[in-house]
């Protein structure tokens, strides 16, 4: 079979013809491959049994979404040190206890180590609420704090 030159043209020109349509058609092609991007996500979206989470805009105003958005969490470290400050402070509550005399000196002392005390539980409430996991560290120092506060009060340690 011979092959003639005006035959090659022709299939030169075609081939040009379809590279120049490819070129057009790239920036069309993103546009529909877009679009049916977009239609299948909207589709597996309106599937029965899933439903697409709410865009944050459409959220309750009241419920102030920024504010809440901006909130660091307590550094984990930070929240370990609270925590023992304030179970030092309970071991330096119950030292000053053992020193009371019967005549019932010291008690000041325990007192004031007492109120120390609980301000460090208080302080580690807000630190509780930003660690889940401390709850029940704090709840517990808290019951505890509360009790000896009662029991001080009560007059329970005068000899």
């Amino acid at each position: 079979m011979k092959i003639h030159p005006d035959q090659i043209e022709g299939v030169r020109q075609s081939q040009q013809q379809q590279r120049a349509d490819k070129a057009k058609q790239s920036g069309a092609a993103f546009d529909e491959l877009l679009g049916q991007e977009v239609a299948k996500s909207a589709g597996a979206a309106k599937a029965p049994g899933v439903t697409p989470p709410a865009p944050l805009s459409n959220l309750n105003p009241l419920l102030n979404i920024q504010a809440v958005q901006n909130v660091q969490p307590a550094d984990a470290a930070q929240a370990a040190a609270k925590v023992e400050a304030a179970l030092d402070g309970l071991d330096n509550y119950a030292a000053k206890l053992q020193e009371v005399a019967p005549d019932g000196s010291g008690l000041r002392e325990a007192h004031a180590a007492l109120q120390t005390m609980q301000g460090q539980v208080d302080g580690l409430k807000s630190v509780a609420d930003q660690q889940p996991g401390l709850r029940s560290v704090v709840n517990e120092l808290e019951v505890l704090a509360r009790t000896e506060q009662f029991k001080f009060n009560r007059g329970d340690y005068l000899g």
